[in-house]
């Protein structure tokens, strides 16, 4: 909770407005609730997260249609686990520790970047 507390208040600080989310199944609820109307520019998860983690989230995203652009966050540096996330539809993949400058510029990046739902 103190890492997405210090998201948060680095995101916010830095003018994108934040939702929080305390696991993987949250998430998808607010992302049901909004993406028909005003929808998300990006997601920030981590992988190991309560009820739902990052990998069912990604999978539950990808089954899903969602187009939002997903960054995850992971303390876990092998291969195969960066690989599964892309392979999930992860657009980047931050190991930790991740810092604020790294965290703003891969998300502005990745926004930047997104293709606009239709």
């Amino acid at each position: 909770m103190f890492i997405r507390n210090r998201m948060r208040q680095v995101l916010a600080g830095a003018g994108y407005l934040v939702e929080e989310a305390s696991n993987g199944r949250a998430a998808l609820d607010k992302i049901a609730g909004r993406e028909r109307g005003c929808g998300f520019d990006g997601i920030v998860t981590d992988l190991v997260m309560p009820e739902m983690d990052g990998f069912s989230l990604l999978a539950a995203l990808r089954d899903g249609g969602s187009r939002i652009p997903v960054l995850v966050m992971t303390a876990d540096i092998q291969n195969t686990t960066r690989s599964r996330c892309e392979e999930l539809g992860a657009r980047y993949v931050l190991n930790k520790p991740v810092n604020a400058d790294q965290l703003l510029e891969t998300l502005g990046r990745m926004i930047a970047q997104a293709v606009p739902a239709p």
